[in-house]
């Protein structure tokens, strides 16, 4: 579990004006694509279809997405938020060497293990920084926690990577019939409540006459997933709560600089 230090914004910030407006920039992309999907989503881009298929059960009652998911779309919005959060790292290290308008290589490292840290660090940078800087830095990196690859700063980078050379693709998912009502003699397969549903699942399986599945009622909660393998071949990565919550860590990352810099005002080279 990541643990970083909560501390008192209530003072004036002053020195990292950058960064912030860069992640407030990252929040606003959030923000679009949290009303589009909003959008999309009340629009009801699905239908319940009925089929036979000859068992115990011989009806069959499916799941249809009728509207792709406008990946293109999304994905840009969603790359854009990701790169403006990323960018609010980098504006903390382009302040501690110097904010030199001509600086093109100082960066915030990102570093998943200790050898790419050990090896690759010093490239990040233009200029020396504060030492104390540099210590802080080193226990943000992903691979001082228990599981690196799911570390936050470790996804941002990953997604900001991506970003780079495609578009960041997103699939769409219901995270499962958030309620399933009526009568008659039915049958709900396992994976309709306990799966995420994906165009053509089986919600329900009926008896005859096939009338009874129009007694049903259905509710439905959607979200929008990355592509696996973010995490893990198996695992989902849900986009806009993850962003969120990555978003909220660099902020913190943000207000930890403020304050110590407001301490030790030389980190900011004069």
């Amino acid at each position: 579990m990541e643990v970083i230090p909560v501390v008192d914004n209530s003072r004036q910030e002053i020195f990292l004006e950058e960064a912030r407006l860069k992640l407030r920039r990252g929040k606003e992309h959030l923000h679009i694509l949290e009303m589009e999907a909003r959008k999309f989503w009340d629009a009801d881009p699905y239908s319940l279809v009925h089929e036979r298929d000859g068992q115990e059960f011989p009806n069959l009652l499916r799941f249809k997405l009728t509207k792709p998911i406008p990946q293109h779309s999304w994905g840009l919005i969603l790359g854009d938020a990701v790169h403006n959060i990323r960018s609010a790292l980098d504006y903390i290290v382009w302040r501690l060497a110097g904010s030199d308008l001509t600086d093109r290589t100082s960066q915030f490292p990102i570093c998943v293990t200790e050898h790419e840290w050990n090896s690759g660090y010093w490239k990040f940078l233009k200029r020396p920084i504060h030492a104390d800087a540099i210590a802080y830095i080193k226990t943000l990196q992903p691979y001082t926690r228990p599981d690196p690859k799911r570390a936050k700063l470790r996804i941002l980078q990953e997604l900001d990577a991506r970003d780079k050379h495609k578009l960041i693709t997103m699939t769409q998912s219901i995270t499962r019939a958030s309620y399933i009502g009526g009568s008659g003699q039915i049958l709900i397969p396992y994976d309709a409540v306990e799966k995420p549903l994906h165009d053509g699942a089986v919600i329900i399986e009926y008896a005859d006459p096939p009338e009874a599945a129009m007694n049903m009622e259905f509710q439905f909660s959607f979200r929008i997933i990355h592509e696996r393998g973010l995490i893990s071949d198996t695992e989902d990565f849900e986009v806009l709560p993850g962003l969120h919550k990555i978003a909220v860590a660099v902020e913190i990352i943000i207000d930890n600089f403020e304050r110590m810099i407001t301490v030790d005002p030389t980190w900011i080279p004069s």
